[in-house]
């Protein structure tokens, strides 16, 4: 027999993208366009089908408060986004040519992000995310 304890069968497509909030008490899971938040103390959905991606997210990472999360993918976007501002998010278009691979928050808050680009790129994200999300 598998050990297996659960499976969430809730995207449209493959998920590609997964990533725990650091108390691990939310994963947040990404697919082919959107991104959906569970708690994972009983597996319920606490955010579902966030939906601006255009293709395959990949990069999923949650800012070290756990109040927000950063998604990327091919589209060459970044978004971040809100728990507590479910339907509003912030938009780095064309952040990495030929897509982002790469997306990591600092302890400070700034976001880092790596792309098939070969750059590495530094966002200051502390006034547009206090600007959106206030």
């Amino acid at each position: 027999t598998r050990p297996l304890q659960r499976v969430i069968d809730a995207h449209s497509g493959g998920v590609w993208g997964l990533a725990f909030n650091r108390d691990g008490s939310k994963l947040a899971s990404g697919d082919v366009k959107e991104v959906n938040v569970w708690n994972t103390e009983d597996w319920s959905a606490e955010r579902t089908n966030w939906t601006y991606h255009t293709s395959r997210i990949c990069c999923l990472d949650w800012s070290p408060d756990g109040s927000l999360l950063a998604s990327a993918g091919t589209d060459e976007s970044v978004f971040i986004w809100s728990l507590r501002k479910k339907l509003k998010r912030v938009q780095f278009k064309f952040a990495h040519k030929g897509g982002v691979v790469g997306a990591r928050w600092l302890e400070d808050g700034r976001l880092v992000t790596a792309g098939a680009d070969g750059c590495v790129v530094e966002w200051d994200t502390k006034q547009v995310c206090d600007d959106k999300f206030k």
